[in-house]
């Protein structure tokens, strides 16, 4: 078997995020870094995208879970987003998320959270 880790890095997310009145009106871009471990054995040996995963679905799939609904909190969006992933791609050994909400501190470049989930 081989097993790669596949990165995703930088993903910018728009959704409805925060706890406070105002955060619940506007949109704000909370950053992605993916962690997907599979086995690509066979994409390899064939050099064949359907024996591994297409990027572009899992970018979508997460835009559009982002998108859904309000988050009050980056933990909960961060643990929620894992388990889809994990459960909706079953070739995934392991999944993992940092997810970064920039300006969430007045003097920080932002806060992040680190979920991830294994088979």
């Amino acid at each position: 078997m081989t097993v790669s880790v596949i990165q995703i890095m930088g993903l910018k997310c728009p959704c409805s995020i925060g706890v406070y009145p105002w955060e619940k009106k506007i949109r704000q871009t909370v950053i992605m870094d993916i962690e997907l471990e599979l086995d690509i054995r066979e994409a390899c040996i064939h050099d064949d995208l359907s024996k591994t995963v297409d990027y572009t679905l899992v970018e979508q799939t997460i835009l559009e879970f982002t998108a859904s609904r309000h988050f009050q909190l980056l933990e909960s969006l961060t643990d929620q987003l894992v388990h889809l992933l994990h459960e909706h791609f079953k070739q995934f050994k392991k999944v993992q998320i940092k997810a970064i909400k920039p300006f969430a501190l007045s003097h920080a470049a932002g806060v992040a959270v680190t979920s991830g989930v294994e088979s």
